[in-house]
């Protein structure tokens, strides 16, 4: 994997201790704001909550978030640190299905980033893609060119293929005002 690539594992966290079993993608998408799904056991997380996130990379880095925004009907929870991430955004940029991609997930045998390789396959639904490969919620998608493309929200239940949330929807939240208006966006 490219060092391109290999930079944006430094902007996994998890929500869950280094020690257990199970970890989640919690992904920073810009200076204060960080993004997960926001079903299964996420599901139980209320806006105002504050929680600790650990980097992947390195299990000494926790940083304390609150919750921020969590709208269901993209299916994400959106948090906020006062710390100052080390973090600079890509370019917008709009993507076309089919095209491959690059997933970024977590290996939960031993709590290391698991790169894995698919093809979008279409657009599902306004601002969602299916990918082709089956991977875990949270997980985060980058194009070829290691731009963010956006991360894993749901999963299809008759082909276990996963639906992506696109980028935009998540750095709009942000830059537009929170709103559960997904047309405003």
């Amino acid at each position: 994997m490219d060092q391109e690539f290999r930079e944006h594992e430094k902007h996994i966290y998890t929500l869950t201790d280094p020690n257990e079993s199970r970890h989640d993608c919690v992904y920073v998408f810009d200076e204060h704001h960080l993004v997960t799904y926001q079903r299964d056991d996420h599901s139980k997380i209320e806006v105002g909550q504050k929680l600790v996130v650990y980097n992947l990379l390195d299990k000494n880095i926790k940083v304390e978030v609150s919750v921020y925004h969590k709208c269901e009907i993209l299916d994400i929870i959106v948090l906020k640190t006062t710390h100052k991430f080390d973090f600079e955004r890509d370019n917008t940029w709009h993507h076309n299905a089919p095209r491959p991609y690059h997933q970024l997930g977590i290996n939960q045998a031993n709590r290391t980033p698991l790169w894995t390789q698919g093809t979008l396959t279409e657009r599902f639904s306004y601002g969602r893609y299916l990918g082709s490969t089956d991977g875990m919620l949270g997980d985060v998608i980058f194009d070829e060119f290691g731009r963010f493309i956006g991360i894993v929200v749901a999963k299809k239940s008759n082909n276990d293929k996963i639906q992506i949330l696109k980028h935009t929807l998540i750095v709009s939240r942000i830059e537009k005002g929170l709103t559960d208006d997904v047309e405003a966006l």
